[in-house]
């Protein structure tokens, strides 16, 4: 009976650490009622990838309005994500400051 335990609970604690590592990457933006139609069409049909699936750290704060591609694009039988279109709490400065740290080659164009 010990080892029936023993090995139950290493097999939960494995499910658990497995299931750690398949952290969203970021949380979709909240529609409100102030939200566009337009908006809430995006929201809605954004699809929240794991963090591993996205190359650059999403922004403290940030949240998803938008996603193309994630799930549809694969090669070699994995998923890629086209873009992700993230809402932020700061000024654009701000946040392109801190994607500098970050990522050294970061560069920011307005268009």
């Amino acid at each position: 009976m010990k080892k029936l335990i023993g090995i139950t609970l290493i097999m939960v604690c494995l499910g658990l650490s497995s299931a750690a590592l398949a952290a969203p990457y970021a949380a979709k933006v909240k529609i409100t009622s102030n939200t566009s139609p337009l908006a809430q069409m995006f929201i809605k049909e954004a699809k929240v990838p794991d963090a591993s699936a996205v190359a650059i750290p999403a922004y403290p704060g940030a949240e998803i309005l938008q996603t193309r591609g994630y799930g549809d694009m694969k090669a070699n039988g994995k998923s890629y994500l086209a873009y992700v279109k993230l809402l932020g709490p700061d000024p654009v400065d701000k946040v392109v400051a801190w994607y500098k740290e970050k990522i050294p080659s970061y560069f920011y164009q307005k268009s």
